[in-house]
């Protein structure tokens, strides 16, 4: 009798698989400039869960004012 084992690697149940980067820049007079790029993937094949797009999840760019608030698109 032979006994076999193996491993693997499954993507995240839940939420899935990411990587993302997030930053912000200052841009002076109490005004930054802020990202964040977020992709999702299938840790076992390295392929995109979003249709083929890099940062599908989520992908937005925006100015940040200390006392005003955010804008983003």
């Amino acid at each position: 009798m032979t006994q076999e084992s193996g491993y693997r690697i499954d993507s995240g149940c839940q939420s899935g698989s990411r990587l993302g980067f997030r930053g912000s820049e200052a841009l002076g007079r109490n005004w930054n400039a802020v990202f964040t790029l977020e992709a999702g993937f299938d840790i076992s094949t390295g392929t995109s869960l979003q249709g083929g797009r890099l940062f599908g999840r989520q992908a937005w760019a925006g100015l940040q004012h200390g006392s005003l608030g955010t804008i983003a698109l």
